[in-house]
């Protein structure tokens, strides 16, 4: 498994969530390696960790409204897979 004893240590020091996601991903971590270290770290749900890489990736401001952007985009998918029927 992975030793993510450099982040434990990081939290311990006060850094939080997205400080140790950014310092991660600074590191070369893969994303799924970033999803188990959030959830190991500081005991996450999946969601929780996903919104965390969202909100540190200025992607959106929650998981909530990262998801509803892409309704428009699997609508538009959804209606062209209908006008080839």
């Amino acid at each position: 498994m992975d030793d993510f004893t450099r982040y434990e240590a990081m939290r311990d020091r006060g850094a939080d969530r997205q400080e140790v996601y950014l310092a991660g991903k600074a590191s070369g971590l893969d994303s799924i390696t970033l999803t188990r270290l959030l959830r190991k770290v500081y005991g996450l749900s999946l969601a929780e960790a996903k919104e965390v890489q969202i909100r540190a990736d200025g992607l959106a401001a929650s998981l909530d409204a990262f998801q509803e952007g892409l309704a428009p985009a699997v609508e538009e998918v959804l209606g062209s897979e209908q006008e080839l029927r």
